[in-house]
């Protein structure tokens, strides 16, 4: 499949259940390696445990379609020790729910650079964001974006108010420790839904490795 800056749009598979959308990605953004990956809204990846997606009862504007709107946070990719900063560093795997639950920054692929991080926060999201607003059509939500105190797994929760938006995205670049195959270098996941069933929080990783230092 061609790239979309995450990987075949691992975000649009995830949010399938908002609207639909028939055309294929488009082609010719390559930021990301030739690795791809999507499937259900769950992360995938060995025997280690999915996250278990909570739900959030949410207001709604009238009854009028409009294209969705998405806030990113990117604290897991800005706060000390929750990213590679380093070869040998030790940071949370966002994978497991549990706490402790860590991978180690083996080698400088691993490492997410202020090159790279610039990559992922201003090309590979945004894009893929961007092809995703032109194809899914939502009613807006009312006010705040109603978030379940629970958090999602590893992730680093806004602790204020989410307003204009109707889907946080929780963006970090974990490296993946011995992949099964080339598709687990980007993963995503649903992490709480509203009351109707529909994604109000997802998560992405995006393993450093796969993410080109310049575009």
């Amino acid at each position: 499949c061609s790239l979309l800056v995450t990987g075949c749009a691992v975000l649009l598979a995830l949010l399938l259940t908002a609207s639909s959308a028939a055309a294929a990605p488009p082609a010719g953004v390559v930021v990301l390696k030739d690795r791809c990956h999507h499937d259900s809204p769950q992360l995938s990846s060995g025997s280690s445990t999915p996250l278990i997606a909570q739900e959030a009862t949410q207001s709604y504007s009238g009854t009028t379609r409009s294209a969705m709107r998405f806030v990113v946070s990117s604290l897991d990719l800005t706060t000390s020790g929750r990213y590679c900063q380093a070869v040998n560093n030790t940071v949370p795997d966002f994978i497991s729910t549990t706490a402790g639950s860590n991978v180690t920054c083996a080698t400088s692929d691993a490492v997410l650079t202020d090159a790279k991080r610039t990559v992922l926060l201003s090309r590979v999201v945004p894009l893929a964001l961007q092809w995703l607003t032109a194809r899914l059509a939502v009613v807006p939500v009312s006010g705040n974006l109603a978030l379940n105190t629970q958090g999602c797994g590893l992730y680093t929760m806004p602790t204020g108010a989410v307003s204009g938006a109707d889907t946080l995205v929780l963006v970090s670049a974990a490296p993946v420790a011995s992949p099964l195959n080339a598709s687990e270098w980007v993963r995503g996941a649903v992490c709480q839904y509203d009351q109707n069933g529909r994604p109000t929080v997802i998560v992405l990783n995006v393993a450093p490795d796969v993410i080109s230092a310049s575009v």
